[in-house]
């Protein structure tokens, strides 16, 4: 009966040991998820601004193709003139 006792002890302490080791791993996986998800919404956040530089960029070229047209117009009556 003595040894059955001390056996289970004996279980019982690795358990523990074994419960508080998950823990432990389990708390390090969350942190590293959490990490990941802020590195996720950074790149969110990049993919965004580059969206925007790029529509901008469009835009600015589309206004500047626009002026270099209207300036050949204007030079072009400025001749018939």
């Amino acid at each position: 009966m003595s040894s059955e006792l001390n056996t289970l002890r004996v279980s019982a302490g690795r358990l523990e040991a074994e419960s508080k080791d998950v823990q432990i791993l389990v708390d390090s996986y969350k942190e590293r998820i959490s990490e990941l998800q802020k590195d996720i919404e950074d790149h969110k956040t990049q993919i965004e601004e580059l969206k925007h530089a790029q529509a901008k960029e469009k835009e600015e070229e589309k206004e500047k193709r626009k002026q270099e047209m209207l300036d050949d117009m204007m030079s072009r009556i400025d001749m018939v003139s």
